[in-house]
């Protein structure tokens, strides 16, 4: 396979998929949750979704105000 090419590899292995290296963004994959490219590692947001910002900022808010109480 050329570098160019996906083929039938799973969106998730592709490195275009990311950004800063680290979190997936995929506006063509219709999951919100997806497994992390080392699959026995976990699980992951796609950050494409606009469930999953709105998630991850509301945590990092409960994190925040949970730690200054």
């Amino acid at each position: 396979m050329n570098k160019g090419e996906t083929g039938n590899m799973d969106p998730i292995d592709d490195l275009r998929n990311y950004k800063f290296g680290m979190f997936y963004y995929n506006t063509e994959d219709p999951r919100t949750i997806v497994p992390k490219r080392h699959r026995m590692m976990g699980y992951q947001m796609n950050f494409a979704r606009k469930i999953n910002v709105f998630l991850a900022l509301l945590i990092l808010i409960l994190i925040g105000v949970l730690t200054t109480v």
